[in-house]
């Protein structure tokens, strides 16, 4: 998509947001380091417009390409 769009590669930043699990499994591992629950309903709006407000701030003019997960999209 960015070699299409006219966008240098070398200016492209991905980004993946965890949004956490509710695997038993992954809850009970130590060295499961990421967010201890998913977040879900007003929790997970509230991180993605905290996400979303940090980046404007810091590039004003930056483009966002968002692809939510099919679970969160319907």
């Amino acid at each position: 998509m960015v070699a299409a769009a006219g966008i240098n590669p070398q200016r492209v930043l991905p980004i993946m947001i965890d949004i956490g699990t509710n695997n038993e499994a992954l809850l009970k591992d130590l060295l499961y380091l990421r967010l201890q629950h998913r977040l879900d309903g007003e929790e997970y709006i509230a991180g993605i417009d905290e996400f979303m407000e940090a980046v404007f701030t810091r590039w004003p003019h930056v483009i966002v390409h968002v692809i939510f997960s099919i679970r969160k999209v319907f």
